[in-house]
């Protein structure tokens, strides 16, 4: 039975992060199938130092009531250490690599009615649509968008409070069968215990935040992470890159999480990263890559091929020497007015038949 709030990468376990901007903690925790008549047990791995965790542990796990916490097979000095925990606990008793045993009592008698549920399915999407999704990931794989690491979603046809990623795998090797239903929280309606996309919420977040989009791609395009990392703004250099207008934001995840590993790795960040995006096409990605999204999954891809073929012009032509002469924002306009290079459809085409070719 599953009593509490699960990570989708495996039923029996979970993962829960603190709230503050700079003490951001990921906590790995199994969760025990307790014996009858006795509390859950969760086994949780601190990854840093943090506060507050009492407050955090009560908001992912709702049924438990006054959780009692004690240190176990805590290493100091190379020595063993048991120690009680109270609610006042200070930021120094959480020790990078401490484990905890939480328990708690389930509240009243009838105890599994408190479980959560898997999302309902939105029911099996158009065929058509899932396979565009497996060329969009072979696609991005062909042309150096992505390589072993990034992925591009789709939002569901059938419901737009749901939407579609592979399981956590190289683009390039994705099939209908690795492709996971999600709800814009990005809890899985059907990971079947398959391995998850950590950054997933990138997608759920974006898809939340603005619903006229239908399909959002992360990558580490490599000329574009230039464009993240200098204070030279990336601009549009040809008519086919005309989506980055007057320019590109530059989401940079220390300003919204503090120090962290890099990756947009809970809702949290997610939104974070949304907020940044606003209602630009892209969003670039300190040290990182960036997130791209459009109304289809040909926009998607078009625009992430482009940013990254752009980028790599622009870097090229201002190491020329000498002036670039960049469009004029209202020759960007103008493009984008025009259809945006017939949403890329002719590109598509082409990407797609390679891509899908045996």
């Amino acid at each position: 039975m599953t009593y509490f709030p699960t990570n989708p990468r495996n039923r029996m376990k979970i993962v829960i992060s603190s709230l503050g901007p700079r003490n951001t903690v990921s906590l790995r925790a199994r969760l025990t199938e307790p014996r009858r008549g006795l509390a859950p047990l969760i086994e949780i791995t601190c990854s840093r130092v943090f506060n507050n965790f009492y407050n955090e542990l009560g908001r992912h796990c709702q049924g438990v009531s006054a959780p009692s916490l004690r240190v176990a097979d805590w290493r100091k000095n190379d020595m063993r250490r048991n120690k009680r925990l109270d609610d006042g606990m200070k930021r120094r008793d959480f020790l990078t690599g401490s484990t905890l045993v939480v328990t708690g009592t389930l509240l009243g008698s009838a105890g599994p009615t408190l479980a959560q549920q898997d999302p309902a399915s939105a029911g099996p999407a158009d065929a058509r649509l899932i396979e565009d999704l497996i060329a969009a990931n072979r696609i991005l794989a062909r042309e150096g968008v992505v390589d072993a690491f990034g992925h591009v979603s789709v939002r569901h046809d059938r419901d737009p409070n749901r939407y579609l990623l592979s399981r956590s795998l190289a683009p390039a090797l994705v099939t209908p069968d690795d492709v996971i239903e999600y709800d814009l929280d990005s809890n899985p309606v059907n990971a079947n215990n398959r391995p998850q996309y950590s950054e997933r919420f990138i997608h759920g977040e974006i898809y939340k935040a603005r619903p006229e989009v239908k399909a959002v791609v992360h990558n580490h395009s490599p000329s574009v992470i230039l464009f993240g990392v200098s204070t030279v703004p990336l601009r549009p250099v040809f008519h086919i890159a005309a989506f980055i207008g007057k320019g590109l934001p530059i989401f940079d995840i220390r300003k919204a999480a503090g120090m962290t590993d890099m990756l947009v790795s809970n809702p949290d960040r997610g939104r974070a990263l949304t907020q940044i995006l606003a209602s630009n096409v892209a969003v670039l990605m300190r040290g990182h890559g960036a997130a791209v999204v459009g109304a289809s999954l040909p926009l998607a891809v078009g625009r992430s091929v482009y940013l990254e073929q752009n980028a790599r012009i622009q870097a090229q032509a201002i190491g020329l020497g000498g002036g670039v002469t960049y469009l004029d924002p209202e020759e960007a306009r103008k493009v984008m007015e025009a259809g945006e290079n017939r949403s890329y459809e002719r590109a598509w085409e082409l990407w797609k038949l390679r891509a899908l070719e045996k």
